[in-house]
């Protein structure tokens, strides 16, 4: 197809690539390394439908013919029920949208406002890369300043091109692609001239991919249960406070029913599971091993009766739960990393599985400021405010609280993702 592309018989070309999808799909239930080798093919196939789309015209019907692309290849990386339900429906677009694409030698990223999308190239994947590195390395160490060239060129980058289209105090949805899931969007500086992070400016907030929601999805906190689980007596690196913190949690809680799960009683069989069918927001304090390379089993570490007993991703994206929102109050639990069906980690596995939202870190978390954005977020959401809105409104009071805490080490890593 890509030949005939480059030869100018386009409908020859685009014979090949329409067998090509089908031929895809018939082979997305695959598993292990064929589901990898799939993952890159749909891939390679999506960029040069991208560019067929393109290279003809940059007529709006071709701009959102190639988003459509682009939105199947994602979806059907990181969800993969809901890829073929939303591949010919229109995207919805909230106050700011942007949609991110990586390539080899070139990325896009489509803009879509007031109803209306446009697209943009961005560098290749390895040039991303390169402004995304220094970024993580100063982001992830809490006594290490920040490089405020370093930001502002990741910035300039990836929200150079949205800028024009997010107004101040809006919502920005994004929905990322590979690396881009990793980003500490909130620290990203703007380029306007006033050198400020990007939380300063408007709310951010993360979708897996543009999802024609049938059903409105509430955004008002009801029942919760808290589960904390600080590990068993002999574990070398049993946590401090996250018993206590569930329990402050559903102690704090005044939107509706409230339990808490701690220590001996936070297991799944006999504790979660039961709870789940009469629970909207579930708040987990508890480890979470993310395994690189084995994504299907990163897993949540819950008490049993007899040992400890891991939550799987691979077991959480069968629980069928619509819940409104999982609060994952853990080490790395919001991280991306690609390998094979697995993406989004752990975060993934509850969209997956129909949670409408999770919120989670992306790197490690400190127990002091993770009880406290905790705290500060359910009691944004609780006054009113969405969950994307409290989430902000949190991590600012968090910078506005304490100097040590300003450092985007305790606030950006913070993700909300919703569907």
């Amino acid at each position: 197809g890509r030949t005939l592309a480059e030869l100018g018989d386009r409908n020859q070309a685009k014979a090949h690539y329409d067998a090509a999808r089908e031929q895809l799909a018939r082979d997305a239930d695959a598993t292990g390394e064929v589901a990898g080798f799939l993952d890159d093919t749909t891939r390679q196939w999506a960029l040069a439908v991208i560019a067929w789309h393109l290279a003809a015209t940059n007529a709006p019907e071709r701009v959102g013919a190639a988003l459509s692309v682009a939105n199947e290849a994602l979806l059907q990386r990181t969800m993969p029920r809901r890829a073929a339900l939303n591949r010919d429906l229109p995207a919805p677009v909230d106050d700011c949208t942007a949609l991110y694409f990586l390539g080899p030698g070139k990325s896009y990223v489509w803009v879509g406002h007031a109803g209306l999308w446009r697209v943009a190239t961005l560098p290749g994947e390895q040039t991303l890369r390169a402004l995304v590195l220094p970024v993580a390395a100063d982001i992830n160490q809490a006594g290490r300043e920040p490089d405020q060239a370093a930001l502002l060129a990741l910035g300039t980058a990836l929200l150079g091109p949205v800028l024009p289209a997010w107004k101040a105090e809006a919502t920005l949805t994004i929905v990322t692609d590979g690396l881009l899931g990793n980003v500490p969007w909130a620290a990203l500086i703007l380029p306007d001239g006033r050198r400020e992070p990007a939380l300063l400016h408007g709310t951010l907030v993360e979708s897996p991919g543009l999802l024609q929601t049938l059903i409105p999805a509430p955004d008002r906190p009801r029942s919760l249960l808290a589960v904390g689980f600080n590990g068993t007596a002999d574990q070398a690196d049993r946590l401090r406070r996250a018993e206590a913190e569930a329990t402050a949690i559903a102690a704090e809680w005044a939107a509706g029913p409230s339990e808490a799960l701690v220590g001996a009683a936070a297991t799944w069989t006999n504790g979660i599971a039961p709870r789940l069918i009469r629970t909207d927001v579930l708040h987990l304090a508890t480890h979470a091993r993310v395994r690189e390379g084995w994504a299907a089993e990163s897993y949540l570490l819950l008490g049993d009766d007899e040992d400890q007993h891991p939550l799987t991703a691979r077991a959480i994206r069968e629980l069928g739960w619509a819940g409104d929102l999982v609060f994952l109050s853990s080490c790395d639990a919001g991280r991306s990393h690609r390998s094979g069906r697995g993406l989004m980690g752990l975060a993934g596995a509850f969209l997956s599985s129909g949670t409408r939202a999770v919120l989670a870190s992306t790197g490690k978390v400190d127990d002091e400021a993770g009880l406290y954005l905790a705290r500060r977020f359910y009691a944004h959401w609780q006054q009113g405010k969405s969950r994307a809105a409290a989430l902000r409104a949190a991590q600012l009071d968090m910078i506005r609280s304490q100097p040590r805490w300003s450092h985007p080490f305790f606030w950006s890593r913070y993700r909300l993702v919703r569907i």
